[in-house]
C-alpha cells in the first residue's frame, strides 16, 4: 500500500479541528449553565434587597436607633403628641399607617426594615402637604408646626415609628396579631419604645362616641342623647385600658405615661420626658415651637352627651382598677 504523506497530515488537521471545535461547545455550553445558574442566584438575592429604596436613605435608616409605637385609646390626643415628636429634627413618626396591618399585606419581599422605614417617612412627609400636619389644608384640627422639621429629617433618624393608639392596643392584645411585631423588631433589630397617652375617660368616652355619630342625632340642646351607644363606648374604652395595663406590665421599663392634660398646661416638660425616653436633643427652639401650637385648655366633650347616674358611676368605678386613670372624675380635668 503507498504512503501518501499529504493525505496522512490533511486527516490529522481535520482530527485536530474536530476536537478543538467540540471542546469550545462543550465548554461555552458549561460556562452558559453556570451563568444561568449564576443569574438565578443574583435575581433571588437582588429580590431580597429594596431597589425602590434610594441608597442615600438607606444609609440613614441604618442609624435609626429607636422605634416609637403609640398605645392607648381613639381621641386621646395621639394626634397631637405624635405631630410634636415628628417635628423633632432628627424623628419621624407615621400618622397611622398600621405596621402590623400593613406588615400582613406586604409580601416577603417588603418585609424588612429599609422598606418599613421608607413607608414611614413617606406617610410622614404626605402628613405635611395635605394631612393634620400640613400648614395650607384646612382641617378641623392643625397640627403644623411652622419652622420646625415635620415630614422630613435632618440628615439623621434616631427615631421612627407610628402613631396607631387604640388601633394599636387592639392588635398588641389579639393573639392572632401580637406575635407580628416580635417578628417586625427581629427584621428591624433597633429598640422598642411604647407612649401611652391617656385623656379624662369621660371626654375620651364622649369624644369616641360623639365622633361614632352624625350630627342629626344631636338634640337641640346640643347633646347626644343615646344611652346605647355611649354604652357601647364605654365597653370598648375599658376593654382597650384592660389591655393596655396588661402590655404596660410586660413592658415597663419601655412605656410613658403621658396625660393629655399635662401636654397642654405644661407642654415644654412633657416634651423633655418625651425626648429623655428616646434619647433626643431637644432645643430650646423646637420646644417653644411645639408649645405654641398645643390648645390651651381641654376640650370637655363629656359635656356634649347626656350620661345616666348608672353610667357615670359604672365608669367611676371600672377606673379604679387602673392606676393611669387615678385622679379623673366626671368633674376633673
Amino acid at each position: 500500500m503507498e504512503f501518501k504523506p499529504r493525505r496522512v497530515v490533511c486527516w490529522l488537521v481535520i482530527t485536530i479541528l474536530v476536537a478543538l471545535l467540540l471542546w469550545y461547545q462543550t465548554g461555552t455550553q458549561a460556562n452558559s449553565t453556570h451563568e444561568h445558574i449564576n443569574k438565578g442566584r443574583l435575581s433571588r438575592v437582588s429580590s431580597k434587597v429594596p431597589q425602590d429604596v434610594p441608597l442615600a436613605r438607606r444609609k440613614v435608616y441604618d442609624q435609626v436607633e429607636t422605634f416609637l409605637i403609640f398605645i392607648g385609646y381613639p381621641r386621646s390626643g395621639h394626634t397631637l403628641v405624635g405631630s410634636l415628636i415628628d417635628a423633632h429634627p432628627n424623628a419621624i413618626i407615621a400618622n397611622e399607617l398600621d405596621i402590623i396591618g400593613s406588615w400582613l399585606e406586604w409580601n416577603e419581599d417588603h418585609r424588612n426594615k429599609y422598606f418599613l422605614f421608607d413607608q414611614l417617612y413617606k406617610n410622614s412627609h404626605e402628613q405635611t402637604l395635605k394631612g393634620f400636619r400640613s400648614s395650607s389644608v384646612k382641617h378641623r384640627f392643625n397640627y403644623s408646626v411652622r419652622g420646625q422639621w415635620q415630614g422630613r429629617f435632618d440628615r439623621t433618624i434616631k427615631v421612627i415609628g407610628d402613631k396607631k393608639g387604640g388601633g394599636m392596643t387592639a392588635r398588641l392584645t389579639n393573639q392572632k396579631q401580637a406575635p407580628i411585631l416580635a417578628r417586625i423588631k427581629n427584621k428591624i433589630k433597633v429598640k422598642f419604645k411604647f407612649i401611652h397617652v391617656v385623656r379624662n375617660p369621660f371626654d375620651n368616652i364622649a369624644t369616641m362616641t360623639t365622633r361614632d355619630k352624625d350630627k342629626t342625632s344631636f338634640k337641640s340642646q346640643g347633646k347626644l342623647n343615646d344611652t346605647d351607644a355611649l354604652e357601647q363606648q364605654i365597653f370598648k374604652y375599658f376593654v382597650l385600658a384592660a389591655g393596655n395595663q396588661r402590655l404596660i406590665q410586660r413592658r415597663r421599663k419601655n412605656v410613658l405615661e403621658i396625660h393629655s392634660k399635662d401636654m397642654i398646661s405644661k407642654p415644654r416638660d412633657t416634651l423633655r420626658r418625651i425626648c429623655k425616653l428616646l434619647d433626643l436633643t431637644c432645643s430650646k427652639q423646637y420646644l417653644y415651637d411645639c408649645a405654641s401650637i398645643v390648645y390651651k385648655e381641654p376640650s370637655k366633650t363629656r359635656f356634649r352627651v347626656v350620661w345616666t347616674d348608672k353610667q357615670k358611676q359604672r365608669t367611676l368605678k371600672a377606673m379604679r382598677r387602673f392606676a393611669f386613670l387615678k385622679g379623673y372624675t366626671f368633674d376633673s380635668l
